[in-house]
């Protein structure tokens, strides 16, 4: 049936241009849906493309009312659309035209999504005889758009959500990006500080200076497509922060880095942690000194210097005299107590080049180095480190009644022509039980050997 048939079957008035074929032409050749309303809602006239849309054939759709259940519109929260705001009704109850209202029409296949436009309809006299309602099909456009806001919001949550601070730099305008969490992590809020491609220089610790500038040269300078570096960053508060700074390079197509994106990440809690664990693996729990795996190395870097230095160094074996009685009379806390105070006194008797290390139980080790290279002043140097010691121990306190701090302390000296480290550790081992066997509370200094 064609539109100027069901016209005149529908009783229109002849003078109506619905029934003009060329009106009809124009009507069904424009890219968008057209629905002509009555004052009463009813659907007067619907092009092809109005009909493909809706879901339904011309006979389907000519002469429903808006008020027809079979209508099935939602808005844009995809909610059942309120009579009153079918695009017809808020025509006829509002002349004035309809401009860019978005509806979805419900389908078996899912919502399709139309923007729609309208205007009422008025004859000679200005009395209102219904109404047109033109439609365009942005489906696509609108899953298109969804897609870019799910996008947009899924990175506006891992920007809040991740613990890095992102940075994107447009190198061809010089313009560069920082998210919140690269100025937070810094301690400054966002626009605090300009963001400028040189902020990195402006902020990073001296002694990085050097490696930011040289790594950012090579990569402009060749043709790598990442990056990656440790530095450490002021801090608003003057600490630096260190951070691990990754990024991905974009080239054109003459290999010229145009643009570059990454990430920062504050390893401050790494270094903690690698701290903690650098601590557990080379330093005694009760007192924090150095325990024997340290000392071992610090005593072969000691013998390496000496080849440099061509002078001595000793190892003090210090063991205290009668620290079970007190143990067994006040209990291990006071036992402990005990242990850190000669912790702290030993250390205070060295220099920075030295190490007290704790080797165990109620055992101390003090490495001295850098004795001199002449033999009998190594030793008188040692020998009254040694004494200083003893009547360091003398002056801690203690809670039991007579009780004097008290230790047996063998010397071994040792140079670049030195035996193993278990060897000197066995020599120095041997001198304090000869200082025990002495009497206790004593140095015994086992003899240089031959190669000193």
């Amino acid at each position: 049936m064609n539109q100027s048939t069901f016209v005149k079957e529908h009783g229109l008035p002849q003078a109506s241009f619905y029934e003009d074929s060329r009106v009809v032409k124009l009507l069904e050749s424009i890219p968008a849906g057209v629905v002509i309303h009555g004052p009463d809602t009813k659907v007067l006239y619907a092009n092809h493309l109005a009909c493909k849309i809706l879901g339904l054939s011309a006979d389907q759709i000519h002469g429903r009312l808006a008020l027809d259940p079979h209508w099935q519109f939602v808005n844009e929260h995809s909610e059942p659309l309120a009579l009153e705001h079918y695009p017809v009704n808020r025509v006829l109850n509002d002349p004035a035209p309809l401009e860019n209202c978005v509806i979805g029409v419900s389908a078996q296949s899912g919502v399709r999504w139309v923007l729609c436009n309208g205007y009422a309809d008025l004859d000679d006299q200005g009395v209102l005889t219904g109404a047109v309602i033109s439609f365009s099909d942005i489906t696509q456009l609108r899953r298109s758009q969804q897609a870019l806001i799910l996008a947009e919001e899924r990175y506006r949550l891992i920007l809040e959500g991740a613990r890095d601070g992102l940075w994107d730099w447009d190198m061809g305008n010089n313009q560069v990006f920082y998210s919140d969490r690269w100025f937070e992590m810094l301690g400054y809020h966002p626009g605090e500080i300009t963001s400028t491609p040189d902020l990195w220089l402006q902020l990073c610790h001296p002694d990085d200076l050097q490696l930011i500038s040289r790594t950012f040269a090579r990569v402009l300078s060749q043709p790598s497509e990442s990056m990656e570096f440790e530095a450490r960053l002021r801090h608003k508060h003057e600490h630096y922060v260190p951070v691990l700074t990754r990024a991905r390079i974009v080239r054109d197509a003459s290999g010229k880095a145009i643009r570059m994106a990454g990430s920062n990440q504050d390893l401050s809690e790494r270094k903690r942690y690698e701290q903690q664990i650098q601590q557990l693996a080379f330093n005694d729990p009760l007192t924090g000194l150095p325990n024997r795996r340290y000392l071992q190395e610090q005593i072969a870097r000691a013998i390496r210097a000496c080849a440099r230095s061509q002078q001595f160094g000793a190892l003090m074996f210090i063991d205290l005299d009668h620290f079970k009685e007190l143990n067994d009379a006040l209990g291990h806390h006071e036992g402990d107590e005990l242990l850190k105070k000669v912790a702290e006194q030993l250390q205070s008797l060295v220099r920075g080049t030295d190490t007290v290390a704790r080797l165990g139980g109620d055992e101390y080790i003090m490495l001295i180095e850098n004795l001199g290279a002449d033999k009998s002043l190594a030793l008188k140097h040692a020998q009254e480190l040694g004494q200083k010691a003893l009547d360091a121990l003398h002056k801690i306190d203690t809670p039991l009644a007579g009780y004097q701090v008290m230790a047996s302390i063998g010397i071994t000296f040792f140079d670049k022509d030195a035996n193993s480290i278990d060897d000197l550790l066995r020599q120095a081992d041997t001198a304090m039980y000869h200082a025990k066997t002495d009497g206790r509370n004593r140095l015994y200094v086992a003899e240089l050997s031959s190669s000193s």
